[in-house]
């Protein structure tokens, strides 16, 4: 069962940067609190899937719900002005290694310092 639902929801979150997915185990509370970010799992119960759902709800739920949906509107990358760098996260929440190259808050940093 757990399968089809991995197949159907996956583990890339590449499309969703503001949702992280943890196949096999339900979300705990605690990594939303204070973040714009939807921590989702699921798992196999005898012949029952069970999916479970994490987020901080006046961020999440609210304002920082209402910023990304603004960034969409307005052409600009979903996660400016809620994450710390703009960049992509890691499960726990801390800032990736990665730098995105259509990072805008990146591209100020280096044109200020030129």
């Amino acid at each position: 069962m757990d399968g089809w639902f991995a197949d159907a929801y996956g583990t890339d979150d590449s499309d969703a940067p503001l949702v992280r997915t943890s196949p096999g185990a339900l979300p705990e509370l605690h990594p939303a609190a204070r973040t714009p970010f939807c921590d989702v799992g699921w798992t196999v119960k005898g012949d029952r899937l069970v999916v479970g759902f994490a987020l901080d709800n006046l961020l999440k739920g609210a304002a920082s719900q209402a910023v990304q949906n603004l960034n969409l509107l307005l052409g600009l990358p979903e996660t400016m002005g809620l994450l710390e760098d703009g960049g992509p996260r890691t499960a726990d929440g801390s800032p990736s290694k990665r730098k995105r190259a259509d990072n805008p808050t990146n591209a100020h940093a280096s044109n200020a310092a030129a």
